[in-house]
């Protein structure tokens, strides 16, 4: 065995390669010791190399990989065991910050139009297990994957998993899903877990080493590793691993909003204020004005005494208040509470299905769609899927050839969309078993895979498209080959046939033409033009074809 120095370490250019070159930089060779008792200062493995190490080489490698080294504010909020966003909001644990939340989402209708929008369009198409590249993927990969979206698990779809996701996401800011692993050590089972009993545990990098869940009522507890839990999370601008619920971004337009709906429930069971003031006796004590206060709400107060005149007694008056400022206009601030959560979620009002006149000019309700679409589903889709894909198909089942993938339903006019596809299908962009397969039909058995670009008013029935290639090649062919025939032809013409004796020319040579000449009459002494033989002469045409 031998050892090639760094140059560095020996400080030449060619460092020794043997003992008599430089015999202080190479050890003695000792072989593996035998006594039982005492400790080998090589092993057999090492001695038993026969090659050459190169020293500088391996200098030269990589260090190994440690990970980050920054730290995590997730991981620094929670180090003393009370995070910084429980000190500003009063003690709040995260479970309480989630029920919080939840309340929001079942309390205001607003915010659950938008959740329910989002999840609804994600998911309002069919999933699809789609090629990379196309003609280039294994059917048996197809086929394991479609087994486990067939059956994520006995009680939910792919579709529903899907749904409850995005749902999550624009609730809490953060979901998580369950792998259960089959004896053959892939993903058999995909499983949702409830969001508000989730917590997750980080190291002092940000990085997850534990996720935690825990119940509220029987206090048990399960904690999961890491590869066992698919966490999706809005991430925090604080602290990029900690979750930021949409909600918490718009809170002060749900409380006003659950305010002013609470204060409208008063208002419908209690009555509207009094407009006038009771003026007592002048005998009156304050326990006669609290006794007066309680009288009067019992028999003029609520919805079982609408309609029913205050009446005073022992002197009592009733004083109108004068009309004052309007404190505040509950109709406007319940639309612009409204606006403010649709602008939390980016969601436009007509997507929640409802149309006002003053938002029609603000575009079409198509337009409307398509900022929904680009705006707010795709990039919750691609959140989705990217990570699904990722820690399911590629890192799972070592699938690179398929992606998982959702489609969206079309809400447009269906003249519109015909139009759209007759188009595409003339300039040759689409296939008409595409076009069938989006419209949930069979393709055709021959032709309707074949681009064809329409450039005549003649119809070709799609079972002819596989024969008028040809047809049209041979034809092609054909032309060719007569252009090339009649150019040869130009440039060899056959022989004029012999001249028969005494036989005329057929063709004359003309006469040149004659000039004009004007001569003087003798008798009148006036011009005069001299006849022509020929009147064609004077004809340019006719020069010209002569």
């Amino acid at each position: 065995m031998a050892l090639r120095w760094p140059k560095w370490l020996v400080g030449t250019e060619d460092p020794p390669q043997t003992k008599d070159e430089h015999p202080d930089l190479f050890p003695v060779e000792m072989p593996p010791t035998t006594n039982p008792n005492l400790r080998a200062i090589t092993s057999e493995t090492y001695e038993r190399h026969v090659g050459v190490i190169d020293l500088e080489e391996a200098s030269k490698r990589s260090v190994k990989y440690k990970g980050p080294q920054n730290l995590s504010m997730a991981w620094d909020d929670s180090y003393t065991g009370v995070s910084s966003v429980q000190t500003r909001e009063g003690l709040m644990t995260e479970r309480d910050k989630k029920d919080t939340y939840y309340k929001a989402y079942i309390g205001n209708p607003w915010v659950r139009a938008c959740v329910q929008a989002i999840a609804k369009r994600f998911t309002s198409g069919k999933w699809e297990i789609e090629e990379i590249e196309q003609g280039k993927g294994n059917e048996a990969n197809r086929d394991r994957l479609k087994q486990l979206l067939l059956f994520v698990n006995p009680d939910e779809d792919f579709k529903q998993l899907l749904r409850s996701i995005a749902e999550d996401l624009g609730i809490y800011g953060e979901a998580f899903i369950e792998i259960v692993y089959g004896p053959d050590g892939l993903p058999a089972q995909l499983h949702k877990i409830d969001c508000v009993s989730m917590s997750v545990q980080y190291d002092r990098h940000g990085m997850v080493t534990r996720y935690s869940q825990s119940l509220e009522k029987s206090n048990d507890t399960v904690e999961f590793e890491p590869d066992q839990i698919i966490r999706w999370w809005l991430p925090d601008p604080r602290a990029s691993k900690k979750a930021l619920s949409p909600i918490e971004c718009m809170k002060d337009s749900v409380y006003l909003y659950q305010s002013m709906i609470t204060w409208g429930e008063k208002f419908f069971k209690q009555g509207a204020r009094p407009t006038f003031s009771i003026e007592m006796g002048p005998d009156s004590q304050i326990d006669d004005a609290n006794r007066y206060i309680k009288f009067f709400k019992e028999n003029y107060m609520g919805i079982q005494n609408a309609h029913v005149p205050p009446v005073t007694y022992s002197g009592a008056k009733l004083n109108e208040f004068g009309k004052g400022s309007v404190e505040l206009d509950f109709l406007k601030s319940l639309a612009w509470a409204r606006d403010e959560i649709l602008a939390g979620y980016n969601v436009p009002l007509s997507v929640t299905g409802i149309q006002e006149t003053a938002h029609l000019g603000g575009g079409s309700g198509e337009s409307a769609n398509k900022l929904f679409i680009y705006n707010v589903v795709k990039p919750i889709e691609e959140l989705i899927l990217e990570k699904f894909n990722y820690r399911i198909v590629q890192r799972a089942f070592s699938i690179y050839d398929y992606i998982v993938t959702v489609m969206h339903a079309d809400y447009r006019d269906d003249k519109d969309i015909a139009d759209v596809n007759d188009k595409k299908i003339r300039n040759g962009s689409r296939l008409i078993d595409e076009v069938r397969q989006e419209e949930g039909k069979a393709p055709y058995p021959q032709g309707g895979d074949v681009a064809v670009i329409v450039t005549s008013r003649e119809v070709t029935p799609i079972e002819r498209l596989a024969d008028l290639a040809d047809e049209q090649r041979q034809t092609a062919q054909l032309s060719i080959e007569t252009q090339k025939a009649q150019v040869e032809k130009l440039k060899n013409p056959p022989a004029p046939p012999p001249m028969i004796p005494g036989q005329q020319q057929s063709q004359q040579q003309p006469k040149p033409p004659q000039d004009k000449q004007l001569q003087l009459s003798p008798t009148t002494g006036n011009q005069s033009k001299q006849p022509k033989e020929h009147e064609e002469d004077d004809d340019p045409f006719f020069a010209e074809a002569v």
